[in-house]
């Protein structure tokens, strides 16, 4: 066999887009070696996120600085995917004519044959885009999984979204929900469990509507449960949860299922009743502080993290000091707060962006503080607890620690050598950072 091609992808979004990423490079692994500098690939890859209006910037961005890159050999290939290669389509390719291959994030089981077309037909952009289509390659892992301390898996369960809530793009980039059928989620699942996986986080963009559109009455809350009986896998993680799609059975699988880890991403994007019908939210802050107290009685010690909009269209101080007074009554374990940008195509577009630039940055700020404070307390309590971790990676920071999650998927530095990469410890919790945790491991002897 010749020498591997050499590829590598950057990723931008959330982690529907991170697994496609995997995906890719899955369905590639015969042909292309991964390479850690774009600099050296053959092949580039920008998986893309348009979601909010930052991330798109920074796409084009980094497309202009690949243009030299791409010029210098002519058998390099540059390629964009995921939504803002759905989004913008050929004005993408307007904008960047450096850009090879354009392609939606349903089509990236597509990925080889556009390329052999791109071969064959050097200088021709091959543009394709299948909103509805949910179709995937089934795969096996790469085999570096568990080899190199990888033991955490996604895997997509559902994606697109039926809410069109009135400043969201995603159901026009990845269009209606589309539940993959449960035996392929599973037959997955336990490939990678195989291959040394002991968790996995099933994705959708709405994953509590899991099996609404399939045959057989299946359900999220079914979806956990058949999950849970692969031996080996240890935890199970899943986002992102819908305050008007969240129910009772649900709740109580979360709780009941002992491999289900205690936390819970629930965006609710506004503390005002009045922003949230404006945003097409399908609930009220009562219907949402519904759903958190719920969690909390079934599932003690439950984690809970959100989504938070400031500036929406129309919000005012009142609105936004409800914002702060949710935030205050759920005591978020971490917040993901964002300034609304509109998005070309949503209902949200066509309104007037009435809030001051200098308002919106004052309000993120003021919501930052708080949540800042409440992460903070949160991180200190955990002081002096014995919480299980699974070492996934070296420390960012602190030369011969490990870096791991605990069950409420708190980042927890342990002193401990890579023997200890991909293995579960009990750790002790000695200090409290406003991002992370410290540790010590404890002698289970």
């Amino acid at each position: 066999m010749g020498k591997k091609k050499r590829i590598h992808i950057i990723t931008h979004g959330c982690q529907m887009n991170m697994y496609d990423s995997v995906r890719m490079r899955e369905m590639l692994a015969a042909e292309y070696a991964w390479v850690d500098d774009p600099e050296k690939a053959d092949l580039v890859i920008l998986n893309t996120c348009s979601v909010r209006e930052k991330p798109e910037k920074k796409v084009l961005a980094e497309l202009g600085r690949l243009r030299r890159w791409r010029k210098a050999d002519s058998r390099r290939v540059l390629a964009v995917s995921g939504c803002v290669a759905q989004q913008m389509k050929a004005t993408l390719i307007e904008k960047a004519p450096q850009v090879d291959l354009v392609m939606g994030p349903d089509n990236v089981k597509d990925l080889p044959a556009l390329l052999s077309e791109l071969a064959e037909n050097r200088g021709l952009v091959a543009a394709r885009f299948d909103p509805e289509g949910f179709r995937l390659k089934e795969l096996e892992p790469l085999e570096s999984f568990g080899s190199d301390g990888r033991v955490s898996a996604f895997v997509a369960v559902q994606k697109g979204c039926n809410h069109f809530c009135s400043y969201c793009i995603v159901p026009y980039v990845r269009g209606r929900e589309k539940s993959r059928p449960l035996e392929e989620i599973l037959r997955e699942v336990a490939r990678y469990g195989e291959h040394g996986v002991r968790e996995v986080t099933l994705l959708g963009q709405n994953v509590d509507g899991y099996g609404a559109d399939l045959a057989g009455g299946v359900d999220f809350a079914d979806l956990l449960r058949r999950v849970a009986e692969i031996d080996a896998i240890r935890r199970i993680r899943f986002v992102t949860s819908h305050p008007a799609v969240m129910a009772d059975r649900h709740i109580d699988a979360i709780a009941e299922v002992e491999k289900v880890c205690e936390y819970v991403h629930l965006p609710i994007q506004s503390g005002s009743d009045r922003v949230l019908e404006r945003m097409r939210r399908g609930y009220d802050r009562a219907r949402y502080l519904n759903r958190v107290a719920r969690l909390r009685e079934r599932v003690p010690g439950l984690a809970i993290s959100g989504d938070m909009i400031v500036g929406f269209p129309g919000e005012t101080e009142a609105d936004f000091r409800e914002t702060l007074s949710v935030v205050e009554e759920v005591r978020y374990d971490s917040l993901f707060s964002f300034i609304y940008s509109p998005r070309p195509g949503t209902r949200s577009a066509r309104w007037e962006d009435d809030v001051p630039k200098q308002e919106k940055h004052e309000r993120l700020q003021r919501l930052q503080e708080l949540q800042k404070k409440l992460t903070r307390d949160s991180n200190e309590a955990e002081r002096g607890s014995v919480q299980e971790v699974l070492f996934e990676h070296a420390a960012k920071k602190g030369a011969g620690d490990l870096s791991g999650r605990t069950r409420r998927n708190k980042i927890v530095n342990v002193p401990a050598g890579d023997e200890w990469l991909g293995r579960f410890a009990p750790v002790r919790i000695v200090a409290a950072h406003q991002n992370s945790l410290r540790g010590e491991r404890v002698d289970e002897s």
